[in-house]
């Protein structure tokens, strides 16, 4: 456990101002003021969490922002590493310019992974909170445990109880995910058993040659922004069967532009 997740007030306090801000601003709570209003912020939060038994979704909702956060690293590495073989080699004008475009879309990649810490969230009602929540239709192409993991994240956030999560998350069900709600999940009269049987149901993954096919019609629009080309397209390509290695993302991203152009 870290220092930030302690229900100590003299652990907390020994924490840097500003660290104690950005976490405040990750759990979506208030982070203006003195420090001493802060660590008392946390703290009742920090206690909150541990009283409702929920400290392990909290530890995945920061694991996957510190993955994303990873992701972008070895991505910015790979593409360097691109550059200076290019570098090596007799000029392409076409892929230059191509890892010139992708190493200046960084940042913007970033700031849509750091959103949450970037703006303050306030919650209104239960109904704008579960909009957040992405609208899940049982594709094989959508993850149903990613989908599950993201309505617990959420839950934490918005302090809902197990049975405002499973009322919240029925409300973001669509196509046969959601038929299979009106036959199925209904019978389920708790979160905990109604998610167990929802990713039952809908834990299929494609086959390799589905997955080639739908990734390489995800290609640049245009007119779109390269950075939100490049992170819909890192987010398709997590769907892959097997880990990829980050220069096979890198070279499936670079075809969806290289077609549009």
């Amino acid at each position: 456990m870290s220092a930030l997740e302690s229900t100590e007030r003299t652990v907390l306090k020994a924490i840097k101002t500003e660290e104690i801000r950005e976490e405040l601003l990750f759990l979506l709570l208030p982070n203006t003021g003195q420090k001493e209003e802060l660590v008392d912020m946390l703290l009742s939060d920090n206690e909150r969490v541990v009283a409702d038994g929920i400290q392990a979704n909290l530890i995945a909702a920061r694991k996957k922002r510190n993955e994303d956060a990873q992701k972008i690293i070895e991505l910015q590495n790979t593409i360097a590493t691109m550059s200076l073989t290019q570098n090596s080699q007799p000029a392409n004008e076409n892929v230059l310019e191509l890892i010139l475009r992708l190493s200046q879309s960084q940042q913007a990649i970033a700031d849509k992974l750091s959103l949450n810490s970037q703006h303050q969230v306030q919650i209104f009602s239960t109904n704008d909170t579960a909009k957040a929540i992405s609208l899940f239709s049982g594709k094989k192409i959508e993850n149903v445990c990613d989908w599950v993991k993201e309505v617990e994240r959420i839950s934490v956030h918005a302090h809902w109880t197990p049975s405002l999560t499973l009322v919240n998350a029925t409300s973001r069900l669509a196509g046969s995910a959601l038929n299979w709600h009106k036959v199925s999940g209904r019978s389920f009269d708790d979160w905990h058993t109604w998610k167990e049987g929802i990713i039952d149901r809908f834990n299929v993954k494609m086959s390799l040659s589905e997955f080639i096919q739908f990734q390489a019609k995800r290609t640049l629009y245009s007119k779109e922004p390269i950075s939100d080309y490049i992170y819909d397209k890192d987010a398709i390509i997590d769907k892959a069967l097997f880990p990829l290695q980050q220069s096979d993302r890198v070279s499936l991203i670079l075809q969806g532009i290289i077609k549009h152009e």
